[in-house]
C-alpha cells in the first residue's frame, strides 16, 4: 500500500541538523547473538528507550529504560530463543530482535 500521508509536520524534530519524523524506525545492535551469558543492546538514538526481554509466549522476563546503550544477564534463562523488544518513549517506535541463549 501508500506510505501514510503526514500532515502534522510539528512532530518533526531536527536532531544534529537530520530531520526526523516521528514515525521513522531505527536500529539496534544485540551482540554477542547467540550468547552464553550478558547482551549488549546499542541503538545510535538518544532518546529514552525501553527494551524489553520476553520468552516466545510474550512473557515479560526482564525490563529497562536506557539511552545509547544497555545490557541484560541472561546467564540465568535456560537455552532458547527469546524476545527483545526495544521502544523508543519519545515517538513509540518499536524493534524487536530475535535473540538465541545457548
Amino acid at each position: 500500500g501508500n506510505a501514510p500521508v503526514v500532515t502534522n509536520t510539528a512532530s518533526t524534530s531536527v536532531i544534529n541538523g537530520i530531520s526526523k519524523i516521528n514515525t521513522a524506525t531505527f536500529s539496534i545492535s544485540v551482540y554477542p547473538n547467540p550468547t552464553e551469558n550478558n547482551i549488549s543492546i546499542k541503538t545510535q538514538v538518544s532518546d529514552e528507550m525501553l527494551a524489553a526481554l520476553k520468552d516466545v509466549t510474550g512473557k515479560m522476563l526482564q525490563q529497562k529504560t536506557f539511552s545509547k546503550q544497555t545490557a541484560f544477564d541472561l546467564s540465568a534463562l535456560s537455552s532458547g530463543m527469546y524476545l527483545l523488544q526495544v521502544k523508543d518513549q519519545r515517538t513509540g517506535v518499536v524493534v524487536m530482535k530475535k535473540v538465541v541463549k545457548e
